[in-house]
């Protein structure tokens, strides 16, 4: 968003000390309650990408007309949440195969 000069309020970045569902929850509906709220999420895991669903619903809003969210890691959870997740597959196999041939 920078290289695109895209300016954005600091609060719409949300780093969380661990990866737990309720605190994401709690931060993006604080967020989602602010004067500037942003009209999508990404989140470093389907499981986070899942609590930005609930708090958009919890705060009246819909997925994907009102707010888009997209995850990451194409986890089970993306299928099973409601609305299903736009995620991004991680090619765990690949990396790993990368990795040891570097070593």
């Amino acid at each position: 968003m920078a290289s695109a000069n895209i300016d954005y309020p600091s609060n719409w970045i949300i780093q969380l000390p661990e990866l737990n569902h309720d605190l994401a929850f709690t931060s993006i509906v604080q967020v989602l309650s602010s004067p500037n709220p942003p009209d999508c999420f990404f989140a470093i895991s389907d499981n986070l990408a899942a609590a930005a669903i609930k708090a958009v619903q919890y705060c009246n809003l819909k997925v994907p007309s009102d707010v888009l969210v997209i995850g990451f890691d194409n986890t089970n959870i993306s299928q099973l949440s409601t609305p299903s997740i736009t995620t991004i597959k991680q090619p765990c196999s690949q990396l790993g195969y990368l990795a040891s041939e570097l070593l």
